[in-house]
């Protein structure tokens, strides 16, 4: 989209985790107060996600929302140079915050307007952790670029970029890698692509999906520490509050580990949440099994 638009700077939220190359640190919001990294353009700006934990300010979900398109708009009022916004559908490092389809939805047209790209990044989201190949087509708010990794070839290392026609600038040898299209990951892609459309994706994670949130309700019931669940599909981030020592939550984490659950901790290790990203052919029995064992690792 640099290319294209022939402008340099990316839109991207504060919290967000898009990658470990140099550019893509640089892209993180994680690291927006101290972004002095070597190599990378450093060409990006930030905005709040929308969700109060980010907004102190706002106390309704709509109020996010407002406060965050309107602040996106007045970069792009502020900064001509900007050419596209990346935004995660499901902000999972920073503690699993959902972007809503009508918060998409104004992003989209506030991008159309504009002129800019809209960008995914579904490294954490496609391939069936929503039940859909994609949150895109779940959410039906479609990106300009969507960028795929991960569950795309599980197991074998292979990312790939989805974009509409005209983004398709880039001539011959501006976009190789040593490891680009590798043979064995792109049939194991391939394969995984095949099955996912075979089987009933949709129905077998929201029958997991309501499971895992019953669960959770359940031990949020019986324990303070627990403040907000949030999550869709097979991603849930269970957040004890931003007034919890994050000692707490990384006793938390150890005593699961402990006890057999391997969890993922928020923001690196910083934030108030942890995280629960569950695979696509977990059976019910696994499911009750990980929560009871996270229930036990509540209680120090």
């Amino acid at each position: 989209m640099r290319k294209y638009h022939k402008k340099q700077t990316i839109a991207s939220f504060y919290g967000s985790r898009l990658g470990e190359t140099s550019e893509t640190i640089n892209a993180n919001g994680k690291h927006f107060e101290n972004r002095q990294y070597i190599g990378g353009s450093q060409k990006f700006e930030f905005f709040p996600p929308p969700h109060s934990n980010f907004i102190p300010s706002c106390k309704t979900t709509k109020e996010a929302e407002n406060f965050s398109l309107l602040s996106f708009q007045k970069l792009l009022e502020k900064n001509d140079d900007i050419c596209a916004v990346i935004v995660e559908p499901i902000m999972v490092n920073a503690g699993v915050y959902l972007l809503s389809p009508s918060y998409l939805g104004r992003l989209r047209v506030l991008c159309d307007k504009h002129q800019i790209a809209l960008i995914f990044d579904e490294i954490q989201t496609a391939f069936g952790w929503l039940g859909t190949f994609f949150a895109a087509s779940k959410y039906k708010v479609i990106p300009d670029i969507l960028t795929l990794g991960k569950a795309l070839s599980p197991g074998f290392p292979l990312a790939a970029i989805l974009m509409r026609p005209k983004y398709d600038v880039l001539n011959y040898g501006e976009d190789k890698f040593t490891y680009g299209g590798h043979p064995l990951s792109c049939a194991v892609a391939l394969q995984n692509i095949k099955i996912l459309e075979q089987i009933k994706m949709n129905s077998i994670v929201l029958e997991k999906s309501i499971l895992i949130f019953k669960l959770l309700s359940e031990m949020q019931k019986k324990n303070s520490l627990i403040k907000e669940i949030r999550g869709e599909g097979l991603i849930w981030g269970i957040d004890f509050g931003t007034k919890t020592s994050f000692l707490k939550v990384e006793k938390i984490y150890k005593l699961a580990l402990s006890n057999g659950l391997i969890l993922r901790k928020s923001q690196d290790g910083l934030g108030s949440s942890l995280i629960m990203k569950l695979p696509l052919i977990i059976a019910e029995k696994e499911i009750r099994e990980g929560i009871k064992r996270f229930e036990r690792s509540l209680f120090f």
